[in-house]
C-alpha cells in the first residue's frame, strides 16, 4: 500500500504503549491496532481524557 508522505511520516512515529489509554486521531493505524491499544502515533494522538497520563516505550 502506498501512503501519502504525511501518513508515511506518521507511521514512523508509532510508539509502543506501556500504560494508559489513547485518544487515537491518526489515519495510519488499523482499527484492530487502535482497539488493541498497544501503539500510539505521537504526532496525531494523545492520552484519552483531560489530565490523563500515558507511558510510552521509546
Amino acid at each position: 500500500m502506498t501512503l501519502p508522505w504525511r501518513e508515511q511520516q506518521a507511521a514512523g512515529a508509532a510508539w509502543g504503549l506501556l500504560d494508559g489509554e489513547i485518544d487515537h486521531r491518526d489515519v495510519v493505524l488499523t482499527r484492530a491496532e487502535r482497539e488493541a491499544n498497544g501503539k500510539m502515533v505521537s504526532c496525531c494522538s494523545r492520552a484519552a481524557g483531560k489530565g490523563r497520563r500515558i507511558v510510552l516505550e521509546l
